[in-house]
């Protein structure tokens, strides 16, 4: 986006185009993280595929955050090489973590946020009504997304 804007001599809008697609990355990983927890398999995702390979995702970061002692000990253990789980204990484990501590609900929080800090950069841009009207549709499929 950045060079398209370059390209079409509209300098000013490189920094605005660049947060737009700051948001809407960071937007899009938190929904992948969160659909991957919760989504489902009836989404196309394997449930818990990050929790089974040990992947650090914000859900898990935010869950340590908040967690009380025993649960923060808890998950650093079930994400530690010694743990000796099942990726399918593993997960039911740290979602009902996740669940304790309301971690799908901060996460549906953060996303929305992004999303309109990127609909909100798309007001800045100087271009026309139709083309803003594509970016916004796009960060709408970003948002609907369910798999």
């Amino acid at each position: 986006m950045n060079l398209g804007a370059v390209m079409a001599g509209k300098d000013g809008d490189v920094k605005t185009l660049t947060e737009f697609g700051n948001c809407i990355g960071i937007g899009f990983q938190l929904k992948d993280d969160l659909l991957d927890a919760f989504g489902g398999e009836k989404f196309g995702k394997q449930v818990g595929g990050d929790i089974k390979s040990k992947k650090k995702t914000f859900l898990t970061l935010k869950a340590i955050e908040l967690a009380n002692k025993g649960h923060k000990h808890e998950l650093k253990s079930l994400y530690s090489q010694e743990s000796s789980l099942s990726g399918d204990e593993r997960v039911a484990c740290v979602l009902d973590i996740y669940e304790k501590y309301e971690i799908k609900r901060h996460t549906e929080d953060l996303i929305k946020l992004y999303f309109e800090k990127a609909f909100h950069q798309i007001k800045k841009i100087d271009a026309p009504l139709n083309r803003k009207a594509l970016l916004k549709n796009y960060v709408e499929l970003l948002i609907d997304r369910q798999s």
